[in-house]
């Protein structure tokens, strides 16, 4: 996969799966260590689309966690980081995804739909969780606004009214301000 065709929240997000990987003293980097490190981008696309779906961020990192400390770990000198079969052919996938959806870019919701249209533990635990890809896709229009993913940091043009306002009227409804007469 060519680094340059990811944006930098999807390069962001291999990085941190790698760092996750060998944390835990992992040969091996796994779609586990590529969707927990999704579900850790506070400001990524992935967190949003799961509270769209009002799927709890927290329950999806602890089953992922779990997950990932049964992986067997390796110690030693010569032990070194490599990806999967298994990530090889999501990433493989994801890479082909944005000329089906229109976007010029592999993003985070690429490599979330790969992995979830996968048939490993990751996307089982995924789907345990209510995470399915046509979820996903339907919740992602909504998101995106229509727009595709054309740029490196699409992110920061997604939202961008939930990101910098307060909705006044959300939080009065939940009782959080009082509302003004």
């Amino acid at each position: 996969m060519e680094m340059d065709k990811l944006t930098s929240k999807a390069q962001q997000a291999i990085q941190d799966a790698a760092a996750i990987a060998n944390r835990n003293d992992h040969a091996t980097l796994e779609s586990l260590h590529l969707a927990r490190a999704l579900v850790s981008q506070d400001d990524g696309i992935v967190v949003s689309i799961l509270k769209n779906l009002e799927i709890p961020v927290g329950s999806v990192a602890d089953a992922l966690d779990a997950e990932i400390r049964k992986l067997p770990k390796v110690h030693g000198e010569g032990a070194q980081l490599r990806p999967s079969n298994g990530l090889a052919r999501i990433l493989a996938k994801a890479e082909a995804m944005p000329g089906e959806m229109g976007d010029s870019f592999v993003s985070t919701e690429h490599l979330l739909t790969a992995i979830l249209e996968s048939k490993d533990k990751c996307s089982e635990i995924l789907h345990a969780q209510g995470l399915n890809s046509e979820r996903v896709r339907s919740v992602l229009d909504q998101i995106r606004g229509g727009r595709p993913v054309d740029g490196q940091d699409p992110e920061g043009r997604m939202q961008v009214l939930e990101k910098y306002c307060k909705d006044l009227t959300a939080l009065a409804r939940r009782e959080k301000i009082d509302p003004v007469i």
